[in-house]
């Protein structure tokens, strides 16, 4: 393999910035094929540097390198994974661990090279000297590596068929012991200021905002290292001078669920036929229980000479309904009209003169023949003094039979009365109608006979 090392930053005839533009009949060489892959990296390696910068973005971290014993390893120290921006914008990814020998250089002058370790084969157990107690520096820069040959074809009518070009460049890198530091690098590191990040500086008024240099050297620190007189490693600082790239790759943020906001979802009037000087109930319900503070229901009458209601009326923190009263002043009727939540509802009260009957109910319904069923007759006011009498029908009285008549006590607004059936001779039941009439009102329920 063949190792190709890049300092790249800017393209002074600006090739980095152009695409290929194919057409038809055009001819095509290398330089062509390969001019959108300098156009994306170059374009990747601006992002990169001007952006988010460089330095460690995460792993890497250096340490001691231990014998089956778990003994340390004199000059050994190992070099975890981790993904690393140089400082021209190139993405360093170290995929697995790396053992360094801090003593041992290779032909290139790295302790591991890009492609393989170039160790002079003659050469090969001289070791760099490394005097203990002195500050060494193992850092990593980027690299390519030529990998993959291939046969070329020979061109017109040769034979020869021997020559290889390498057909694959691979990102790589390539880890050194400096014994200095690099110019880009100062002792003690500067931390720097979180505001001075999105704030303005007074020079940029004249200058605008400074871009980066282009950096004169390639390397990255990863960590501080001092060895003892028998190799041992004594200490490694992998906070010192080692920088970090901000990252984001482990933000987020949820959105909880929020509960829905209830909403008005029934307004009733009970009853909804009174009489003048009889007032009805009114009840709103909501979707769901009120919040914390209570609901705030806003009412309307749309006539008030009618019935008049209360302007507000608050279901309380945690519950679903609430009543108020709907307070009635002359016959007619009146559209009672509840608000909340963006939703309007309406009811409609009935306000007459008079007591009038305004229901009769059977209960059990059906029923079966020979059991009795119990009427109940409702009105829309207190009865008068002496009570008000009901008269009662069946239409059939062969099957089901009522009293002629049945008083609601004064003061009250209902009263019961029994309904007797007989047994039914057929499959099917039999519906009889039990008619009420009071006050030239005429109110009707049927009822059915099983057999």
């Amino acid at each position: 393999m063949a190792t190709n090392q890049m300092l790249v930053c800017e393209s002074a005839n600006a090739v980095g910035l152009e695409r290929t533009r194919f057409f038809p009949r055009q001819l095509i060489a290398p330089e062509d094929l390969t001019q959108d892959q300098l156009y994306f990296r170059e374009k990747l390696r601006r992002h990169n540097r001007l952006l988010h910068g460089w330095g460690v973005v995460c792993g890497c971290k250096v340490k001691r390198v231990v014998d089956k014993a778990g003994k340390p390893k004199a000059w050994s120290v190992v070099i975890e994974p981790g993904y690393v921006l140089d400082l021209f914008g190139n993405e360093i990814p170290i995929n697995q661990e790396v053992t360094l020998d801090i003593r041992r250089e290779g032909l290139d002058g790295y302790g591991v090279g890009p492609c393989s370790d170039q160790l002079d084969p003659w050469c090969s157990e001289v070791e760099v000297e490394r005097p203990a107690g002195v500050p060494l520096y193992v850092a990593v820069r980027y690299a390519e590596c030529q990998s993959r040959p291939v046969r070329v074809h020979p061109a017109g009518c040769g034979c020869d068929e021997t020559e290889c070009e390498y057909s694959r460049i691979r990102d790589s890198y390539a880890i050194k012991v400096l014994t200095r530091l690099p110019s880009t690098y100062s002792d003690p590191m500067p931390q720097p200021k979180f505001e001075e990040s999105y704030s303005c500086a007074p020079a940029w008024n004249e200058m605008g905002r400074p871009c980066p240099p282009c950096p004169p050297e390639p390397w990255v620190i990863l960590a501080d290292v001092t060895v003892g007189a028998n190799g041992e490693i004594d200490k490694i600082d992998c906070l010192a001078h080692r920088r970090y790239v901000v990252s984001f790759a482990d933000y987020y943020f949820l959105c909880n669920p929020q509960a829905e906001s209830p909403k008005l979802f029934g307004l009733k009037l009970e009853p909804e036929t009174v009489v003048v000087g009889v007032d009805s109930q009114g009840t709103v319900t909501l979707s769901g229980p009120a919040p914390a503070g209570g609901a705030v229901v806003n009412l309307s009458s749309l006539n008030t000479a009618v019935a008049t209601v209360p302007g507000t009326v608050t279901v309380p923190a945690g519950q679903t309904n609430v009543t108020f009263q709907v307070t009635t002043k002359a016959d007619g009727k009146a559209d009672i009209t509840a608000s909340f939540g963006g939703v309007t509802l309406t009811a409609t009260l009935t306000v007459q003169a008079s007591v009038v009957l305004i229901s009769v109910r059977l209960t059990p319904n059906p029923v079966r023949g020979g059991k009795s069923s119990t009427g109940r007759v409702t009105l829309s006011g207190p009865a008068p003094a002496g009570g008000a009498v009901v008269n009662l029908s069946s239409l059939n009285t062969a099957v089901a039979t009522v009293p002629g008549t049945v008083t609601v006590p004064a003061g009250q607004t209902n009263e019961d009365f029994t309904v007797k059936t007989r047994k039914v001779r057929r499959i099917t039941a039999v519906v009889v109608v039990i008619t009420a009439t009071y006050g030239g009102t005429e109110r009707t329920a049927k009822l059915a006979v099983n057999p």
